[in-house]
């Protein structure tokens, strides 16, 4: 078989996964998809989260509601239940954020979970930030706010400090 043929065999199988990837059914969940878009897209309750996110997120503490940070992060919801996460801080004080969301119950819940290591300024490894989120979507789907929590752990694990925070957030295009 020449490179054209066996380019064209690799491309053609890539594409028949794809295709049955995006068709899956979530069965454990209490509303499945009525239809996939020709994105790719859901337009059901499970798969409504699926894709790019600009945020607003501020953080805060827990017990005075003091405002520690407010920054724009970006979130993909990947198919199947991966997330991945970067934001506006510079790329040498973190790295990027790795995680899985699920849908919770109703049409319009959501729970995230990720974890994102941050560096010193002379660049040595200096805490993980533990995250969860509990998501509400909106109706229209295109945009959702959250309640965040999470825990600054030192690099071996020890308890830094708990915070709060929020979220708003609307599809990228």
């Amino acid at each position: 078989m020449n490179t054209l043929m066996r380019k064209t065999a690799l491309v053609a199988a890539f594409a028949g996964v794809s295709a049955c990837a995006f068709a899956q059914t979530d069965t454990g969940s209490e509303s499945a998809p009525a239809a996939i878009s020709a994105s790719g897209f859901s337009a059901g309750p499970t798969y409504a989260i699926e894709g790019v996110w600009d945020e607003q997120v501020t953080l805060t503490r827990c017990d005075t509601g003091a405002t520690l940070v407010t920054f724009r992060a970006l979130d993909m919801f990947i198919h199947g239940g991966a997330l991945t996460d970067t934001n506006s801080a510079p790329t040498a004080t973190r790295g990027p954020g790795f995680g899985t969301w699920r849908h919770e119950h109703g049409g319009h819940f959501f729970a995230a979970n990720m974890r994102i290591f941050f560096y010193n300024p002379d660049g040595s490894f200096g805490s993980v930030r533990d995250i969860s989120r509990q998501i509400e979507m909106s109706s229209d789907r295109n945009s959702f706010t959250g309640k965040v929590t999470f825990d600054v752990l030192t690099p071996d694990g020890h308890l830094l400090m708990q915070g709060c925070g929020s979220e708003a957030a609307t599809r990228v295009e």
